[in-house]
């Protein structure tokens, strides 16, 4: 549980971290991959996945500068 929002903003900028710093490590072949089995976001390709993790950012972006929740 966050005791802050500068608890919150940490935390947010260290997973952000990470997952540029994996998203920088994917093979080119990586690229339009998808699981062979599994449905919802099991089934969901890299692409979908960094797609929607970027959509993410926006999403809590536009909240945190007053702008409200994007849909």
């Amino acid at each position: 549980m966050f005791t802050s929002i500068d608890a919150f903003l940490n935390y947010f900028d260290a997973v952000n971290r990470r997952a540029m710093r994996d998203i920088g490590a994917l093979p080119p072949e990586a690229d339009g991959w998808t699981p062979s089995t599994g449905e919802g976001e099991g089934a969901w390709s890299i692409n979908k996945l960094i797609g929607h993790m970027a959509g993410s950012r926006l999403y809590f972006a536009s909240a945190y500068v007053g702008e409200g929740w994007i849909s």
